[in-house]
């Protein structure tokens, strides 16, 4: 292992998606819900110092500025040891340290400069496009980033499924499309990645299969037909 990546693993690690989970010295760390909130909300500021006002407002919207700013000193003193490895508080302001690293922000760079092809995607594994960020948290504050997270990573899929499948590497096209479904079942641009890509390797019979399954759902859920894209695509088998 070489000295860089050493020091990378030293460094505080920050997961948001799928699940949160805090890796400190290579060890997983359990931190209490109120601190691991605030460590999540300071992880989505893209490195932003933010008030304290805002930190508590956000985090207890529910109850007074003067109880919400208790629950926030709460939240950091709960932190012990290792708030000075993860927070950085001046004056009125936090924000989580420089040097911890979030997944979030790594995907997200990583999808940017795949769709901006400065990444071919040859090596990409469809599953690191998989998960959400924070699926199982309710928070105003969280669904609008997912919903940020969840097109930029679905336009990532549909792209990857579309580059793979012109590689002849029908297998992991197939995956990335069917992520794409997962994560948006109305999208019709999901499908129709798995449609073509199932046409180019020759299943023809699974293409019509999946394609009238998306006709009913659409019809059933929206009233509407599958849009001419679609439609093309079935035409020519």
């Amino acid at each position: 292992m070489g000295g860089s990546e050493r020091e990378r693993l030293r460094q505080p690690q920050l997961s948001l998606l799928g699940s949160f989970r805090l890796v400190l010295a290579d060890e997983m760390t359990r931190l209490p819900v109120p601190s691991q909130r605030m460590v999540a909300l300071l992880g989505l500021q893209k490195g932003r110092s933010v008030g304290r006002s805002y930190v508590a407002g956000t985090l207890w919207p529910e109850v007074e500025e003067a109880s919400a700013r208790s629950d926030l000193r709460s939240a950091l003193w709960k932190l012990g040891q290792l708030r000075d490895d993860l927070v950085e508080v001046t004056n009125d302001e936090l924000r989580l340290r420089p040097d911890v690293t979030i997944d979030l922000r790594e995907m997200q760079a990583t999808a940017h400069r795949f769709l901006h092809d400065s990444v071919d995607g040859a090596d990409l594994s469809p599953e690191i496009f998989a998960d959400d960020l924070l699926p199982q948290w309710s928070d105003a504050w969280v669904e609008t980033e997912r919903e940020s997270y969840r097109q930029l990573r679905l336009h990532a899929l549909e792209q990857l499924s579309e580059r793979l499948a012109a590689a002849g590497r029908f297998g992991p096209a197939v995956e990335a499309g069917l992520l794409a479904v997962a994560g948006a079942p109305l999208r019709e641009s999901a499908h129709r990645a798995v449609i073509r890509v199932l046409v180019m390797e020759g299943n023809r019979a699974e293409a019509r299969l999946r394609y009238g399954e998306l006709s009913d759902l659409l019809r059933g859920e929206m009233g509407v037909e599958p849009s001419f894209g679609l439609e093309e695509i079935m035409e020519a088998i």
